[in-house]
């Protein structure tokens, strides 16, 4: 009688639809890994123009402060790591491993465009990147740059 009750418990485990497990967000599990980092697939090569100013790390968004205004900061993915205390681990051509936070003065290696120089809006800009995570909604910014080296 036991061995009955328990093929039939078991016949009706397996015939029992099974509670679904709920799939990540995809967008949650970016935030995760790349917090504020607006990050891009790996690229061959870098440009050699050059910028510098204050690192400006908001919850949405990872900015430089400059002279010249509020620029975004776009980072490769292989070359860029995330950590949840707030700092940001990029891996330089040379092999260096640069690290900065929030109010780290920098020189970054790369290049850039914005608003006034391209007349492109950073809305029309944005919907042409292949993102591997994009800027969070609040950033404003009017100006990019493709973090190519960093020096903090």
């Amino acid at each position: 009688m036991m061995r009955v009750l328990l093929a039939v418990a078991m016949a009706v485990a397996a015939c029992s639809p099974a509670t679904p497990t709920p799939i990540p967000d995809a967008s949650a599990m970016a935030a995760d890994r790349w917090g504020p980092l607006a990050v891009i697939p790996p690229q061959d090569g870098s440009d050699s123009a050059r910028t510098e100013g204050r690192l400006r790390v908001s919850d949405d968004c990872v900015l430089l402060e400059s002279p010249s205004g509020l620029t975004l900061l776009v980072w490769h993915a292989d070359r860029t790591r995330w950590t949840p205390e707030g700092s940001i681990g990029f891996a330089n051509t040379d092999g260096v491993i640069a690290t900065v936070r929030d109010g780290s003065e920098v020189v970054l290696g790369g290049s850039g465009d914005g608003e006034s120089e391209g007349g492109r809006t950073a809305e029309a800009w944005m919907l042409g990147i292949d993102w591997v995570a994009p800027p969070g909604a609040s950033c404003e910014f009017d100006q990019w740059w493709f973090v190519g080296d960093l020096r903090g």
